[in-house]
């Protein structure tokens, strides 16, 4: 019965990580991590938001894996579970694609337009004929420009900000570099096939530790930009717990580490940060 339920639950987990709905889920966590921030209160009228930031990610994700990748091992977990499971996959993308689409009607226009260019970037990430992986170093700055306004610019948007308020810019800067530094260890992660690939990254310029290094220095940047926006408040503390918590699971990194220390330890972080925010706004709000 142990080895049942054992069974069981790695299933699910390989299923809610391979099948890209834990990066899903990031997305949403760091959305709702602007709207803490901005003092934003969560209302009905963001669950289509929310659902639409959500289906994009699931999509998005979803459509890299099925363009073909020379190099690429097929004997690793994560693409042994997609080619077993192609069919629940494909059936999850056509729901969630119904999602994306049902949303839209519910979202303002002015989200709908400024996703535009995102789209495109998204769809020609790793595309067969226009492949903007292989444009020398731009990979990794493209997925934080993408993750970042995705889930700051685009909720700011959707509660009233402008584009170029103060707060909103502080949380994109900060945001943008919080990224980029989770972002160097899947490069790291993926240097053997990306130099089978010919695709230039800033792992395959610099090595391996000198990789690790830059993200610790993005990650230190991370929390002294939260000090000097916003002080010693509850962000600047939940800044520092969660660049703390990366650090660490950064400089841990090594040429072994498997699929899922990248998946759930380093992309895991993007959830830990909302959840940090929120305990520590808990703690430090009045009569706590």
């Amino acid at each position: 019965m142990f080895y049942q339920e054992n069974y069981l639950i790695q299933r699910l987990f390989h299923f809610i990580l391979f099948s890209n709905l834990f990066i899903s889920v990031s997305s949403i966590t760091l959305t709702l991590s602007t709207f803490l921030i901005l003092n934003a209160n969560l209302e009905s009228d963001d669950i289509p938001f929310l659902l639409f930031i959500f289906a994009s990610t699931f999509l998005t994700y979803n459509i890299h894996i099925w363009y073909e990748k020379a190099g690429d091992d097929p004997t690793l977990p994560r693409n042994i579970w997609r080619s077993r499971n192609s069919l629940i996959t494909k059936g999850m993308f056509v729901f969630f694609l119904g999602c994306l689409l049902v949303s839209l009607f519910f979202i303002s226009g002015k989200v709908i337009w400024f996703t535009m260019h995102l789209a495109v970037f998204s769809l020609f990430y790793s595309a067969p004929l226009l492949n903007f992986k292989k444009i020398p170093f731009l990979k990794i700055f493209l997925i934080s420009y993408v993750w970042s306004v995705s889930t700051v610019i685009l909720p700011s948007i959707n509660k009233g900000f402008g584009v170029l308020d103060k707060e909103v810019v502080e949380i994109f800067v900060q945001r943008i570099i919080f990224i980029l530094a989770l972002a160097i260890p899947f490069d790291i992660r993926d240097i053997e096939v990306d130099k089978r690939n010919n695709i230039d990254t800033l792992p395959t310029l610099m090595g391996f530790e000198r990789s690790k290094l830059l993200s610790v220095i993005l990650l230190i940047l991370f929390i002294g930009l939260g000090c000097f926006f916003y002080g010693l408040d509850y962000t600047f503390c939940a800044r520092l717990a969660i660049g703390v918590l990366a650090i660490f699971l950064i400089i841990k990194i090594k040429r072994s580490r498997t699929d899922l220390y990248y998946m759930v330890g380093i992309d895991g972080i993007m959830i830990l940060s909302y959840v940090f925010l929120f305990v520590f706004k808990m703690l430090f709000s009045p009569g706590n």
